[in-house]
């Protein structure tokens, strides 16, 4: 009876693993098609969703190359243009500056620098360059060509200047204080030699200076700064005629002449001072005299304690 007994419990042991296993796999047959139903749903899902976001990248990157490609293709236009203009621009810069001669107060030539080798160094910039122009001019001035520039002068520098100048015709000359440190014969010799430049009126000359007397003589217009700001740009003959140099004794310096007077300059028996031509009719008894251009210069700078 025992052992019978031992027999069926045995039996009802393994019906019960049997059942067991048979019920996971159950569980895990189902687990597996939740699963599955879920990853076909989230398939489905996502196809829905990324199917527009592919029509949306397309149409927003499919723009911005259209519009990149015109900026492209404008932008070459531009440089194209700009490429074409350039040889055309730098051509008419050339033109103008052969068609220039500077001279400043100093010399700009290499001290060794024989004369005739300033030629060879200079000649090459100037399509104009005419060596028998250059050749006469060094004989005008008297300039040995086996001369070194450190062994002239500096009347006989600025001479050689003008002579590089001239012998490429230039059409317009700039100088700067040309006279500026010159004795007076050579001083004279320069501003003769400017006023012949000028002659055939195809050629202009435009110098600053601090000497009035070259105005006097070589100028036909003049630019007067004073202080940094435009006081007159005209005719030499204008900028004279605008004054007069008026005097008198210091009972004659009334209020109305301090105020219209450009400047005044005064001395223990009288004063005298730059008035507007216009305004002498005023003082009938004063003394009137022609300006210069030195005295419209100092009068209306007003230096010194005894100007006003």
């Amino acid at each position: 009876m025992d052992t019978n007994k031992n027999e069926r419990i045995d039996e009802l042991k393994k019906e019960d693993i049997t059942n067991d296993s048979e019920s996971k796999e159950d569980e895990v047959m189902e687990e597996k098609t939740n699963d599955t139903s879920k990853n076909d749903n989230n398939e489905s899902d996502t196809s829905n969703i990324e199917t527009p976001k592919a029509e949306s990248n397309k149409t927003i990157q499919d723009t911005p190359k259209v519009e990149n490609k015109k900026k492209v293709e404008y932008n070459s236009n531009a440089q194209n243009n700009k490429v074409e203009e350039k040889p055309q621009q730098q051509a008419e810069e050339q033109k103008v500056k052969s068609e220039l001669g500077v001279v400043f107060d100093t010399n700009y030539f290499s001290d060794d620098w024989k004369v005739s080798q300033v030629e060879k160094s200079i000649s090459v910039f100037y399509p104009n360059w005419n060596s028998q122009k250059f050749a006469d001019m060094l004989r005008k001035f008297h300039i040995a060509p086996t001369k070194k520039v450190k062994e002239l002068s500096k009347g006989m520098q600025m001479k050689l200047m003008l002579a590089c100048a001239f012998s490429y015709d230039a059409k317009l000359l700039i100088l700067d204080e040309p006279t500026s440190g010159l004795d007076p014969v050579s001083r004279d010799e320069l501003l003769k030699i400017l006023s012949e430049y000028i002659e055939d009126g195809e050629h202009s000359v435009l110098f600053s200076t601090h000497i009035t007397g070259d105005l006097e003589r070589a100028a036909d217009y003049i630019t007067y700064i004073s202080y940094g700001e435009l006081y007159f740009t005209g005719s030499k003959d204008d900028f004279v005629d605008m004054f007069r140099i008026v005097k008198g004794g210091i009972e004659e310096l009334s209020d109305d002449l301090k105020n219209k007077a450009a400047g005044i300059r005064t001395f223990p028996t009288g004063f005298e001072a730059l008035m507007k031509t216009e305004d002498i009719s005023g003082f009938p008894n004063l003394t009137v005299e022609p300006a210069t251009i030195d005295e419209i210069v100092v009068f209306t700078s007003k230096k010194g304690d005894d100007y006003e």
